[in-house]
């Protein structure tokens, strides 16, 4: 049996944080915080306690497909993401040890 985690909005500011190099606490007071939110819940949308999406790859894509479609973060996703593949390490690494964020 395997149990998701998902992420929440502190985990995502914690991850802009460190691929971008500005404050998680800015982040959080950027306009896009809500559209990120929204992205992040997707992937465990349910209804009656059927999840609509299974498969953890199809959690993966509503995710990306939800961030590309509206970018919560100042920068283009694409860049964004061009960082994560360039600092994969780090931000997994990041990621076990997530704070959390007072806005």
């Amino acid at each position: 049996n395997v149990t998701t985690r998902y992420l929440d909005l502190a985990d995502f500011l914690i991850i802009a944080e460190k691929v971008l190099g500005i404050e998680a606490k800015v982040l959080a007071k950027g306009v896009g915080v809500d559209l990120a939110e929204s992205a992040l819940c997707a992937p465990s949308a349910s209804f009656t306690g059927v999840e609509f999406y299974e498969e953890f790859r199809h959690k993966a894509a509503i995710l990306v497909k939800d961030l590309f479609k509206n970018p919560p973060l100042p920068v283009e996703l694409g860049e964004l993401l061009m960082h994560v593949s360039e600092n994969l390490y780090s931000v997994i690494t990041t990621v076990g040890k997530l704070p959390r964020v007072v806005t």
